[in-house]
C-alpha cells in the first residue's frame, strides 16, 4: 500500500485471521491446521508487527477465534509505503530471502 497523508495521522494494515500467531519484530510465524505461513514486513523500515482483537460487535459478525495481525503507525505526514510479504511455509522449509520492493510507479505496465 503506497499512501500519501496531507494532515498528519495514524495508519494502520492489518489482516484478520483465525491461526496462531508468534511475533518476532517485523516477521510473524502464522500456523493453522498444520500448516505454516509467515509474514514479514518489507516497508517501512523499523515497523513491527502487533496482535489485536478482531471481535466486533452486532450487527457485525462477533469473529470468535479471530485475531488481526496488525502493523500501527503513530503522527505520520509523509508519503508511505507499507509492504508485507506472506509467504507460505511447505513441511520444515525455512524462510526465504526477502524479495527487493519496486515502488508501484515503476510497476511496468500491463
Amino acid at each position: 500500500d503506497e499512501i500519501a497523508p496531507r494532515h498528519l495521522c495514524d495508519v494502520a494494515w492489518g489482516m484478520n485471521t483465525g491461526a496462531s500467531i508468534e511475533l518476532r519484530g517485523c516477521e510473524a510465524d502464522l500456523a493453522q491446521d498444520g500448516r505454516r505461513l509467515r509474514a514479514a514486513i518489507l516497508s517501512p523500515g523499523g515497523a513491527a508487527f502487533g496482535i489485536e482483537s478482531a471481535q466486533a460487535e452486532p450487527p457485525q459478525s462477533p469473529n470468535p477465534g479471530i485475531s488481526r495481525l496488525v502493523i500501527r503507525l503513530r503522527d505520520r505526514c509523509e508519503p508511505l509505503c507499507i509492504a508485507v510479504l506472506l509467504e507460505p511455509l511447505w513441511d520444515a522449509q525455512a524462510a526465504g530471502v526477502l524479495p527487493a520492493l519496486v515502488p508501484l510507479e515503476r510497476w511496468p505496465d500491463g
